[in-house]
Order: C-alpha cells, then structure tokens, then sequence
C-alpha cells in the first residue's frame, strides 16, 4: 500500500467517526412523536407554508392560505428559507412534516461535523485536531440545545455553515484564494437560514477582515485578495437576492409588526435575558422553559458552552510555544473573539446601552453560535497540541468523555411528546388570540401592523363592501386563489378582500389588472369605479420585482456552479 492509498484510507475513518458520531446524536430524533420545545410549532409552520406554496404554483413559496383564519400569512416573506427548502425535499421522501424535520436535523448534525474538521484540518494541517474540534463543535451544550432544547431550525442551519463562510475567508487571506468560493457558499448558507446569525456572521467576518488589513493594502497580496472578495461579494449578492428583495419591497410597503419599533424585543426584554456568568460553565441538566435565571432557578434552560469546550483552554499557556509564529496571531485572534462573544451572552455586557439594530438578537445567549464556534476551534488545537502522536485509543477515549458529557443534557433537557399530531397544519386556523403562543403563526409578527387587531380575529372570510353600493353574487375562496362578481355599481365603490394586505396578489375584473392597497384593517383593499362590473380574480402571483429577483438568483447559482469548475480546473493544473 502506498501513501496516497494509506492517507486516503485513514481519511475515510475520519469521516466515519464523524458520520457514527452524529448517528448517535440523533437518536432522540427516534422517539415517536417530536419533541416539545419552544419552536417546534414555528419551524412546522414555516415548512408546512413551503410545501403548500408551491402545491399552489408558487415559486418561490411565499403564502400560505389557510393560516390567520384562512386569510393567508407569510413566513417566507421575512424569514430565512433554507432550512424549510431542504425539509421540502424530504417531504417528497416522507410521509410527514415531522419526519421531513427530523431528517434535516441529522443533516445538521452530520453537515457541522464535516465542515469544521475540513476547515480545522485545513488550518493546522491536522486531520486528528480537525476531527476533535468537530466533535467538540457538533456535540456542544449550545448547539445541542438550539436542536433538542428549542428546534431553533434557523440558527441550526446557520450551525452548518459558520465553518464553510470562514474556509473561505481562510482560503482567499491564507492560501492565495484556492476554494475561495466556500466564501460565496457559507455566506448565502448563513443569509438564508437565519437573519439574526447573519447580522453576527457579518460581524464576525468583518472582524476577521480587518484583522487581516495588511494583507488587504500589501502590495504583493491585495490585488489577489481584493479580487476574491469583490468576486465572491457579486455572487453572494446575486444569490441572496430572490429573498431579500421580496423582503425590502415588503418593508417598504407597509409596517409589520416584527418591523416596527420594539416589535421583535426592547432593552429591558434582552437585558433580563443575558445569562449569568456562571450559566457558561455549568446550568442545571432540564428541560427549561425560560431562558435566563430572570425567571427562576428552576425553569431555566440550558445554555452554556460546555467543560469539554471551556476546560482545554486552560492549556493555552503550554500550547501556544507550539504553535507557528504565522499562526500564532491568527490563534490569538480566535481566543480573544471567542471569550468576548461568551462575555457578550452575560449580564456583564452592557446590553440596556445597545442601540436598536443590535437589539435584534433578542436573547443575549444567541452569541454562544460565535463562541463554540470559535472555542471549539482553539479546544481542538488545546488537546491536539498537548497529546503528541494522537493514537486511535486516545482519540477514542476522548470521543467517550466528550459523548457522555453531552449525552447528561439529551437525557435530560430533551422532552417528547410522543402523542404529536401534526394533523393542525392543514386545518384553517381559528384565530383564539393574537398574542405569542400560536401554534400556526407564533405571535403573528408577519402580519400588518393593521392587522393584528380584534377586526382580524373576528372577520368574516368574504368580500366587505367599505364605500358605495354593489351587489357581490357567487363568491369563491379556495386557497389563495378568488373569485366573485360585482353588479349593480351605482358610485365608485370600495371594497376589503379576505386577504391579509402582502404584495404580489394579481386582481383582476374582466380581464383588465386592478391596483390594491392596504385597508385600515390590514387587509387588502380595491376600488371599483362606477360603471364597471363583472367578475373579479384574485391569485397571488409575486411581484413583478420579485420575479426579476428570483432569475437574477438563478443565474447567480448557475454562474457560481460554473466558477466553481472553473476554479477546480484551475487548481488541477
């Protein structure tokens, strides 16, 4: 056996141990039933609303029609969509939402695991230290809770593509810009699964940049760097684009309620959600319903970065003599953001001072993505460093301890319900109340600001003559798709839809496109003039503005698909 045939056999026995260790992970995801934590009815909803937009010939699936009383609401319209397109996949494999869900978990778990040994082992040059932070990472308290403790599927997805944003940044500062389209992919990856990760990505990645700034003005590195970063920068743009321009056309056409002014949180409700210091370190093995001691004790839940991550960085003072002077401030950089996005999570940050935008994270426990991510990084490094000539037992034995470590908060911060019937999604909601706790449309923060009043939960699913006389004869509603006739129009007649107000709906009477705004309800609203009648149709079809978006991301991927063999080509010679 020769040495290519050696390196590539002990490679695959990586990537087994990896595959082994997020089987075993995922075992909870065996239980009958699901889980039961706080956003389980959410991320169901979201991927429910995909699966039904496009058996209602939408594309990109944006509203669902019989959620908020059967007047359609959108998730897709505001939040990330990744995670609910991979779960449609496996919709078409499976006979449920809840199956589809559990099988995207297992790829979070698997897809983590992966892209970090590949970027660790890609910056030590080590595949024994790459294997360690992965596991460190893929079993870490916080990602384990954002899983089983929340089915927070957004920051989850995010989970998988933090290593593969920073192999590309890595590859384009470092490696003279091989691969550097991992850049593109991590951050579209982050970008479309989570908004408040994206905002810390970005963060983080700006840090990182201005780290590197010598070699962004050196005159031997910039021009490659600079290239790399404004090329990728188009591409990400280009991709990003048939979501985030739906989302800004939304905006701007009217005020939501996760848009306006403390509508998502304030500075007391993140203030009396940091963690305390201690929580870091240790927190009690439950399955909590509040996130923070501001609530008590003993409903706490469990976030903390966890003893396999925390107790090998006290071994940086050996470790960091043996570490490369080329790589010694990159490590240092690591470590430094690292504790500071742990500090970031507690009470010592000064939370009640942030301005607004920063504020959107909502829970100061959400900067724990940054610091496993990066702990798990310098935790990797700490043992590798200090065990020479790792050897498949001591490597073994370190999988054991991480495992039954991480295995105390699955047994017990893990509830089911084994009784789960997801049967509640194709039913038309019957709005009990407009505050958070829905099942269908969490605490409706993608309505109109309009809308979220008694009107919404008390209206009746028909057309509202608001000004004028007309007869409406032969309503139809099925989906979001309408018809009805208008007769007997003696003035300029007003009429309300049974339809929350969201752009891209297409009315026309007679063949001829009739402009809607929104009502002083939040619903969407036409104006008849006199004289006409006839039969009017409502469908929802996007935004013209939308459409453009949706091909322009199109040719993103196709373009990016062809770089990427451009660039494989490259390398090869």
């Amino acid at each position: 056996m020769n040495i290519k045939e050696f390196i590539k056999k002990k490679e695959i026995i990586y990537y087994l141990l990896i595959i082994l260790i997020a089987l075993l992970m995922s075992l909870p995801l065996t239980v009958e039933g699901f889980l039961s934590a706080p956003d389980v009815h959410s991320h169901l909803s979201r991927n429910y609303n995909t699966v039904q937009g496009l058996k209602d010939g939408q594309f990109p699936p944006v509203i669902v029609s019989n959620f908020c009383n059967g007047f359609g609401y959108s998730w897709n319209l505001f939040y990330p969509p990744l995670s609910t397109y991979i779960s449609a996949i496996f919709r078409l494999i499976v006979p449920t939402y809840v199956g589809a869900m559990k099988l995207s978990m297992v790829v979070a778990f698997l897809v983590s695991g992966i892209t970090m040994f590949q970027l660790v082992r890609k910056v030590t040059k080590n595949s024994d230290i790459g294997l360690i932070s992965a596991i460190l990472y893929m079993t870490a308290n916080y990602f384990i809770t954002d899983v089983y403790g929340r089915v927070a599927m957004g920051e989850v997805y995010a989970y998988m593509f933090l290593p593969i944003l920073f192999h590309g940044l890595y590859n384009i500062f470092y490696d003279k810009g091989k691969k550097n389209y991992l850049l593109t992919i991590g951050a579209c990856g982050i970008l479309l699964s989570h908004n408040i990760s994206s905002l810390m990505a970005v963060g983080i990645s700006i840090l990182f940049v201005l780290f590197n700034v010598k070699k962004l003005i050196d005159k031997e590195t910039r021009k490659q760097i600079w290239k790399h970063l404004i090329i990728n920068a188009i591409f990400i743009i280009l991709i990003v684009l048939f979501f985030y321009v739906p989302f800004l056309e939304q905006q701007r056409a009217t005020e939501y309620v996760a848009m306006q002014e403390g509508g998502m949180s304030t500075k007391e409700f993140v203030s009396n959600h940091a963690l305390h210091i201690y929580q870091l370190v240790f927190g009690k093995f439950q399955h909590g319903g509040s996130y923070g001691l501001n609530q008590g004790f003993d409903n706490e839940m469990f976030c903390s970065i966890g003893l396999p991550i925390l107790i090998p960085l006290l071994f940086t003072p050996i470790v960091i003599n043996k570490i490369s002077k080329e790589k010694r401030n990159l490590y240092w950089f690591v470590l430094t953001i690292g504790i500071l996005t742990s500090l970031m999570a507690t009470t010592i940050f000064p939370w009640s001072k942030m301005p607004s935008i920063i504020l959107l994270i909502q829970f100061p426990w959400r900067m724990l993505i940054l610091s496993t991510f990066l702990l798990s990084i310098i935790a990797g490094i700490n043992i590798g460093k200090c065990i020479e000539n790792l050897k498949i037992e001591k490597l073994l034995m370190i999988i054991l301890v991480v495992l039954m470590y991480s295995g105390q908060y699955i047994s017990y911060g893990t509830s089911f319900n084994i009784n789960f019937d997801e049967l509640y999604l194709g039913k038309t909601e019957k709005i009990e109340e407009l505050a958070g706790g829905n099942i269908y449309c969490s605490s409706f923060e993608y309505l109109p600001v309009k809308a979220k009043t008694e009107y919404t939960k008390n209206r009746e699913n028909g057309v509202i003559i608001l000004k004028g006389n007309a007869k409406i004869e032969n309503e139809k509603k099925e989906n979001n798709n309408m018809s009805f006739e208008i007769k007997e129009i003696e003035e300029e007649t007003k009429l309300e839809l049974p339809y929350i107000y969201y752009l891209g709906y297409e009315i026309n009477l007679q063949g001829e496109i009739i402009n809607y705004e929104e009502s002083e309800h939040g619903f969407i609203q036409i104006t008849i003039p006199k004289g006409k009648e006839g039969k009017v149709e409502i469908s929802y079809k996007g935004t013209l503005l939308s459409k453009i978006a949706t091909i322009i991301s199109i040719i993103g991927i196709m373009g990016l698909t062809v770089y990427i063999f451009m660039e494989e080509k490259k390398a090869e010679k």
